[in-house]
């Protein structure tokens, strides 16, 4: 991989994996999740957030473990030199998964909302062309914008306070009408954390790795609240039967609010928001661009440009959004069940490793 500023502090690596994790769900997770869970769906939302907790002990004990390598050189370690390429492979196909379906979310949202007198694949390209440019410029200044775009997703909070007074308790009680609909949603309550994979990416380049357990889980942490706020929120404020039946039931709250002075808060709502989605979107794009580098052993900036046209092809097949979701609705489970069963996997073999260099050593 190319030498750029990749080294970053742990406070810009809680940004790197909380802004990683804040996507299209925000808008639409409350749809999905209540349509199978009804009033519980704020629990089902809570353990959803098991993933990115697990991701963030798992990585960091497997770097632990290993003395902290790259995720290349750490599969290398405990596959060997090909599955490692097997291994970054499938991981370079995943995040061309995830980038291109965060893109056309993106782009179906914009189309809906602000920018439907322009052509899909503009919105895309140029999107697209934009968060090249800014994970090239390396991880370093990528952890300096996901901790600026922060204080921007305190703002969406902060507005969402004002529709606390408008939750009804019927719409929320009573939580459990039964475990099965909560059970039956739970699987679907890891989509939206998708993404928590960077951990492994980007764990190696912290400067003070005493503190980057404690940084991962806070960043999850930090995502599971906003996450369960949001979808609280919303399902209290519109029923979960009204907010089922919507695509995107947070817009559609945020839109039900006259705000003085302001005549089109819709509008701007959006507009904080495609900058948080910006700013995931390039995350994505640094650990597909390493990971295309690593494959076929360019420099990353050529392999950043490279990865353009995959996601750009595939970006165009998931628009509309009825495609989008379907799409992920065939292909999501089997990645998450991969990814689990991969990190389980390679903890136990870096203890073995770690174990075994010990008897080496004795």
């Amino acid at each position: 991989m190319k030498k750029i500023s990749n080294s970053i502090t742990k406070n810009q690596y809680l940004f790197l994996v909380q802004g990683a994790l804040i996507g299209i769900g925000i808008l639409s997770f409350s749809s999905s999740i209540s349509a199978k869970s009804n009033k519980a769906g704020w629990v089902v939302v809570l353990i959803g957030g098991l993933y990115p907790l697990f991701i963030a002990i798992t990585s960091h004990l497997i770097y632990k473990n290993l003395k902290y390598p790259n995720f290349y050189n750490m599969c290398e370690k405990l596959y060997g030199k090909v599955l490692a390429k097997i291994f970054t492979t499938i991981f370079l196909l995943h995040y061309i998964i995830l980038e291109a379906s965060l893109l056309a979310g993106f782009a179906n949202v914009l189309d809906s909302f602000l920018l439907f007198f322009i052509p899909s694949y503009f919105t895309i390209g140029i999107t697209l062309i934009i968060i090249v440019i800014t994970a090239s410029n390396g991880l370093r200044d990528l952890g300096r914008l996901t901790e600026i775009f922060f204080y921007i997703t305190l703002a969406i909070l902060f507005i969402l306070l004002f529709f606390i007074n408008e939750i009804k308790s019927n719409n929320i009680f009573p939580i459990f009408d039964g475990i099965y609909p909560i059970l039956k949603a739970i699987p679907g309550s890891f989509d939206s954390y998708i993404g928590a994979e960077i951990i492994f990416f980007s764990i190696y380049w912290v400067t003070d790795k005493s503190k980057v357990l404690k940084a991962g889980i806070i960043g999850s942490l930090i995502t599971i609240f906003i996450y369960v706020l949001t979808t609280f929120i919303t399902v209290g404020c519109l029923g979960w039967n009204l907010a089922s039946r919507l695509e995107y039931p947070l817009i559609f709250l945020i839109g039900t609010r006259d705000f003085p002075v302001i005549s089109n808060f819709e509008a701007i709502f959006i507009f904080l928001w495609s900058g948080i989605i910006m700013k995931t979107l390039a995350c994505e794009q640094f650990v597909l661009g390493y990971c295309v580098s690593e494959v076929i052993n360019i420099p990353y900036n050529k392999a950043c440009i490279v990865s353009m046209i995959p996601v750009f092809i595939l970006t165009i097949f998931l628009t509309p959004e009825f495609n989008r979701r379907a799409f992920l609705s065939k292909t999501l489970k089997y990645e998450v069940l991969f990814i689990v069963t991969w990190s389980i996997i390679t903890l136990i073999l870096s203890f073995i490793k770690k174990t075994g260099e010990k008897y080496e050593e004795n």
